[in-house]
């Protein structure tokens, strides 16, 4: 990702005050900040290449999710209906040149309603 060589300075930056925070610790110095940079660094790793952040991806899917809703992909679900009539129409040619009639027993005139 682009913003991945910031990320990593910051993570660095962190890393280092963290560090001088535990240096002054073991020379008897505390203070707020020093159990702050402490935190700030407590079980983070080093920034991976690709960043993921669930509560973006969960407000990300929660808006694409209300523009599905709202119809912006219209031409989404045209598109598929056009792909999938061309898949349909030659599942329907094979049972035909099959001598089976796609719709079984109610081709035979078994459990029509003919009144």
């Amino acid at each position: 990702q682009k913003d991945r060589p910031r990320r990593v300075r910051e993570w660095e930056k962190l890393k280092q005050k963290a560090n001088f925070a535990n240096d002054l610790e073991a020379f008897g110095v505390t203070d707020a900040t020093v159990s702050r940079a402490k935190a700030a660094v407590a079980n983070k790793g080093r920034p991976q290449p690709v960043y993921i952040d669930d509560e973006e991806i969960a407000a990300l899917a929660r808006e694409e999710i209300m523009r599905w809703k709202e119809g912006e992909y219209g031409w989404m679900k045209a598109n598929y209906r056009r792909l999938m009539k061309l898949c349909f129409r030659g599942w329907k040619r094979a049972w035909k040149a099959q001598g089976v009639d796609m719709l079984g027993a109610e081709a035979a005139g078994e459990g029509t309603n003919d009144n």
